[in-house]
């Protein structure tokens, strides 16, 4: 999906990332941007009881 980064307002592409259904911790989607090197929408990676709450359903 074609769209504008949320972090520089550069034109950008997002798709689904594969390695998600293995860790969950990973981000849904992948983003490459052509203004920036964000590669994720999250503004910060997952962590506390969420996390460690899927780290343990997973193992």
């Amino acid at each position: 999906m074609t769209m504008t980064c949320p972090f520089c307002r550069s034109p950008a592409r997002l798709s689904a990332n594969p390695a998600h259904a293995e860790r969950t911790s990973l981000p849904v989607y992948l983003l490459k941007c052509s203004g920036c090197d964000h590669t994720s929408v999250r503004v910060s990676p997952v962590r506390g009881a969420f996390a460690s709450r899927a780290a343990s359903v997973s193992a």
